[in-house]
Formats: C-alpha cells, structure tokens, sequence
C-alpha cells in the first residue's frame, strides 16, 4: 500500500530512516539509524524500543513467514 501517514502525536524520530515496512495489522516498523520504532495507525503513536532490546543502526526490516 502506497500513501500519506499523517502523523498528529508523536515523538520526533531518532536518526536517519533506513528502512520501513507495514505488516498485515497496518502497522509500520521503521528502521533508523538508532534502532526501531514503531508506528500504530490505529492509535496515531509511535513507539520506540530500548536501546537495550534493539539499538544500532538498522538497515532493513522486512515481514516473516507469519505476517
């Protein structure tokens, strides 16, 4: 699917976007320069995971078997 994501509430993205991917629930997992995020279309947030659980610059993300 190809469009406009409009963002109202968010917080402002770390890094450079490398990569992005929207799974089946519509939502949009971004790779950055500083790790992942997470786009919820349905709540209109974004979501950042620790540095602990993922960090460093991602290049690509992509959908398993599952999704």
């Amino acid at each position: 699917m190809v469009g406009v994501v409009s963002f109202n509430n968010y917080a402002p993205i770390q890094g450079i976007v490398r990569a992005f991917v929207e799974d089946r629930e519509g939502t949009i997992w971004i790779g950055t320069a500083n790790g992942v995020m997470l786009y919820d279309p349905h709540t209109d947030k974004i979501t950042e995971f620790s540095p602990d659980v993922i960090s460093g610059d991602v290049t690509g993300v992509t959908r398993d078997e599952k999704d």
